[in-house]
């Protein structure tokens, strides 16, 4: 017993002094350590590596947030940042500065990072944006000219609108971007006089360009906007010196004053059919200064064109409308331009002699024209399942002489399904399978030009189901197949075959192949049934059954 207890204390003082001894170790390699959060902490070791742990919001650090500066002190020495698992967000102006910062290791908790986190990080060249990271502050990268990439994750909403709603990647390093459909909001200046920028590829859900988004980023060739992008606001691409290919998508509506101003390299611009308005108050010129743009086509939506939207532009040769005679505001649409040849649609009849004037121009030869079908877009109207397949249907396009359907399946590639004569306007595709998604696009067609490219639609295929009833003591019973792509079924009955005001009944398991209603007795009532999916919050339905007459007993 004794020899037990001697062990014990031994063992026991063994262990203080291993703790005494890591404790100094740790002490001669920490340089600083602290809070930086309610629930995080940092150390700080004097190779300038920083280490943060813990959970939770990280304090701020801007000038009037707190008095403690933490590893603000260090800033000269720090290099590397690590974060463990567990922080949610980066305060603002937290890493300001630190012009010797080359690499930052977020971690995957991340969903914030405030205004100014990382700007004038002149040496930050590695940085991954986490997977659940949602919204980025105003300045967050501004001044970090050696940051040259950076993937923003689809999930991201805020691109900069946040704090003061300016400059995110301000006269940064980078040299392509590409902006996720998911972005609702977006900083003015997000990426000015980022000068190895050289292309841009935009989508969103109803976004709007802010302020000067990419004003004198010289290097700028390239810009795709794809669906979702709206409106422009002013001088988005203002001093863009070296742009010229420009796609504008098909969901534009407003473009705002001076966007392309300065545009020098800029040849040729098409104005898609959904923008109607080229900013007409308070200032426009649009694209003044564009001296190499020789041809401009303007969509048919268009109804107001702002003054001095094409000033200055003396390469400027021809002026296509595709569309009903605009609203000139002023009369120096075209002031300082030479000799321009106007063309307007032959069919229209709202081109008069207020119209067909010069606009400021040095002259305007107008002439009538039948625009070609690469200036317009075929609209489906909707895609559905019925028996036996999926029915597409579109309205008619003016001088097609057929049309095109194509079809993707699943996240496959979009092929030619179907050619159609000029007078079809629906298609029934027969080759699906059920519970596979399909998406259809339509192109019209006319002496092998293509018109643009129709609005897509998309659905998964359910197999029509077949609804058999019976009726006892007034209990009206329900019974189908079961569909192995379904998340459920509808029981639609009424008293009148047209279904009008007839009732739903849902039934939400896909392995539910049964209903009982009750009903009043000695009425007939027609039923039927239809196959449900959900995929993503959105409802897909199949096509409804036979319906069944039935006298409930």
């Amino acid at each position: 017993m004794k020899h037990t207890k001697k062990l014990l204390t031994f063992l026991l003082v063994m262990v203080a002094i291993c703790a005494l001894y890591t404790a100094d170790a740790m002490a001669e390699s920490s340089l600083a350590g602290g809070e930086c959060g309610k629930d995080l902490k940092w150390s700080m070791d004097y190779n300038g590596n920083l280490k943060i742990w813990g959970t939770g919001q990280m304090d701020n650090y801007g000038f009037w947030d707190r008095k403690d500066p933490g590893w603000k002190q260090y800033s000269d020495q720090l290099k590397t940042v690590t974060f463990d698992k567990g922080a949610t967000t980066i305060g603002r102006e937290a890493f300001s500065d630190c012009k010797n910062l080359k690499k930052v290791t977020l971690p995957s908790t991340l969903t914030i990072i405030e205004s100014d986190a990382f700007s004038g990080c002149t040496a930050l060249s590695d940085i991954t944006l986490p997977k659940k990271l949602k919204e980025l502050g105003s300045g967050t990268f501004e001044n970090c000219s050696s940051l040259t990439s950076i993937n923003l994750p689809q999930g991201m909403t805020n691109l900069g609108d946040r704090g003061y709603g300016l400059a995110t990647f301000k006269n940064s390093g980078l040299k392509s971007v590409t902006i996720p459909s998911s972005v609702k909001k977006m900083a003015g200046y997000c990426f000015e006089d980022c000068k190895d920028l050289t292309t841009v590829t935009a989508s969103g859900t109803d976004l709007e360009m802010g302020y000067q988004t990419f004003i004198n980023c010289t290097n700028l060739k390239k810009v795709t906007f794809k669906k979702g992008i709206t409106r422009m606001r002013q001088q988005v691409f203002d001093g863009c010196t070296s742009l010229t290919d420009v796609d504008l998508g098909e969901d534009l509506t407003f473009i705002g004053g001076a966007s392309f101003n300065g545009c020098t390299a800029l040849k040729e611009i098409s104005i898609p059919d959904k923008v109607t308005e080229l900013q007409s108050i308070n200032w426009s010129y649009v694209f003044e200064d564009c001296t190499a743009l020789e041809k401009v086509t303007l969509g048919t939506g268009l109804t107001k064109i702002g003054e001095c939207t094409f000033k200055n532009c003396t390469s400027l040769k021809e002026v296509y409308f595709c569309g009903d005679a605009p609203q000139f505001v002023g009369n120096e649409t075209f002031t300082g331009c030479g000799n321009l040849k106007g063309y307007y649609p032959a069919g229209s009849t709202t081109w008069d002699a207020s119209t067909l004037t010069a606009h400021g121009a040095q002259r305007m030869d107008w002439q009538k024209w039948t625009p070609p079908l690469t200036h317009f877009t075929p609209v489906m109207n909707k895609v559905e399942n019925i028996n036996g397949g999926v029915k597409v249907t579109w309205k008619k396009l003016s001088g097609a002489g057929s049309y095109e359907v194509y079809r993707k399946t699943g996240n496959g590639t979009s092929s030619k399904a179907a050619t159609l004569g000029s007078s079809a306007t629906s298609w029934t595709d027969k080759k699906v399978s059920n519970g596979t998604r399909y998406t259809y696009t339509i192109y019209g067609v006319s002496g092998g030009v293509k018109s643009k490219v129709s609005n897509a639609r998309y659905l998964y295929y359910l197999t029509r189901n077949t609804a058999n009833v019976s009726s006892k003591s007034g209990i009206l019973t329900v019974k189908w197949k079961k569909n192995s792509a379904a998340t459920g079924y509808q029981i639609q009955y009424g008293t009148k075959a047209s279904f009008s005001g007839a009732a739903i009944s849902t039934a939400n398991k896909a392995r539910t192949v049964k209903k009982t209603l009750s009903l009043k007795k000695g009425k007939t009532y027609y039923v039927r049934v239809r196959t449900m999916k959900s995929v993503g919050g959105k409802t897909y339905y199949g096509a409804w059954s036979s319906a069944k007459k039935i006298r409930v007993k």
